[in-house]
């Protein structure tokens, strides 16, 4: 025979029972704590009586007549005192007196109704239920393994993969279960130390994600581009993202793009993502000679700018071996957001393609002042150029040739 406290009490889980063969597990055991709000639990405790309760207590109140409010005051002294009496002490609790829940982790915090026995006076949590569970108990995660009756889940904010068994799982079947599932979970720490994963719900897809968006968004250059992945360049670092996911269908390499880092909680590895096509640069071409060149790049003097132009041999569309000291080649200016530039598909010409001389169209006159000569002839020279009062003299000096001719004709 057993006697059921019509209040509640709160407790929190200190122990998890181990399950036996069978499956069946003993008994946990429970702390009970101070309440948090005794109007709470009165109400919690109304609600929780049985019917045969319910009929004894209005049949009470139907015999004690005019003493209701004595009685009242009595009887919450009364529970007051006994919900004293009852705090600091470890109460078992068996699984099958589990309200709602199937299963508690240690660490939970609970309530329920204390039970004695009226011969041997001994006392247990009855009518549990689960009220909170701590933040750092909960986690969510992919399922990475599912092999038979258990698998392992990848925890977002745990190391290490996390076991469970699929008889945990509270709203799917065990042939539902596939790799890559989103799922809720609580960790749990039996008596051996050994950490799983209880109380598994899946989720819908995509509710689990293991990166975590930069606020920050950020203008870069799409280098390389392919069906399944691209590479955009932003200064001198180079990031990976998912040409399915920008807005832009026609996406090429070379336009310039806005983005936002996305961080992967576990591993830190960094991708873009958020892709947005901004504008699509002019191609301008250029010609030049290699300058100089290093194990993976090189600098090309320009002829249409003063300084020279950097290259990567990843840029390059000839074959590498034509790429030699002097030699003569194309290319496409590239303007990198930081406002750098750098030449692209880079390109060998034929000799005397380039140039780094242009000839007017103009005629100019001019005087030898210097030949140089050596025992192989001559190589080279000087030419002073005609000045305008040499032009005006030479002007003069044609005009009176001319004005004597015609004085000797008519003579």
């Amino acid at each position: 025979m057993e006697e059921v406290s019509e209040e509640r009490y709160d407790g929190v889980v200190r122990s998890i029972p181990p399950t036996d063969r069978r499956g069946i597990r003993s008994e946990y055991t429970v702390e009970v704590v101070p309440a948090k709000s005794s109007d709470n639990d009165n109400d919690e405790a109304q609600t929780d009586k049985s019917d045969v309760g319910a009929k004894d207590g209005d049949a009470k109140k139907e015999s004690t007549g005019g003493d209701k409010d004595d009685a009242g005051t009595d009887g919450t002294s009364t529970a007051k005192n006994s919900r004293r009496s009852y705090e600091g002490k470890i109460l078992p609790l068996r699984e099958r007196d589990l309200v709602e829940v199937r299963e508690l982790v240690e660490g939970e915090r609970v309530s329920f109704h204390v039970s004695r026995h009226l011969k041997t006076n001994r006392t247990r949590a009855v009518a549990a239920k689960l009220v909170d569970t701590p933040q750092h108990l909960q986690d969510v995660g992919l399922i990475a393994t599912v092999r038979g009756a258990f698998g392992f889940i990848s925890p977002l904010n745990h190391n290490g993969d996390v076991y469970f068994v699929t008889s945990h799982v509270t709203n799917a079947a065990e042939s539902e279960l596939e790799v890559g599932a989103n799922v809720s979970f609580v960790m749990a720490t039996d008596a051996r130390g050994k950490v799983s994963a209880r109380r598994v719900k899946v989720l819908p897809k995509g509710s689990v994600s293991f990166e975590r968006v930069g606020k920050k968004t950020i203008e870069g250059v799409v280098m390389s581009l392919s069906r399944t992945e691209g590479t955009i360049l932003y200064g001198r670092r180079r990031l990976q993202f998912d040409p399915a996911e920008v807005d832009c269908e026609s996406l090429e390499e070379e336009d310039v793009v806005s983005f936002q880092i996305a961080t992967h909680v576990r591993t830190r590895n960094t991708r873009a993502v958020n892709v947005k096509f901004i504008r699509r640069p002019e191609r301008v071409k250029g010609t030049g000679v290699i300058a100089s060149l290093k194990p993976e790049f090189g600098f090309i003097r320009c002829c249409e700018c003063d300084e020279d132009m950097f290259f990567h041999f990843s840029n390059v569309k000839s074959s590498q071996d034509q790429i030699t000291l002097d030699a003569e080649v194309s290319y496409v200016i590239r303007e990198m957001p930081d406002k750098r530039r750098m030449a692209i598909d880079v390109e060998v010409l034929p000799k005397g393609s380039v140039s780094f001389e242009t000839v007017g169209e103009e005629w100019v006159d001019g005087t030898i002042a210097q030949v140089n000569r050596s025992s192989r002839g001559i190589h080279g020279g000087a030419i002073r150029l005609a000045s305008a009062g040499d032009d005006a003299e030479a002007a003069a000096t044609e005009d009176g040739a001319s004005a004597g001719e015609s004085a000797a004709e008519a003579s």
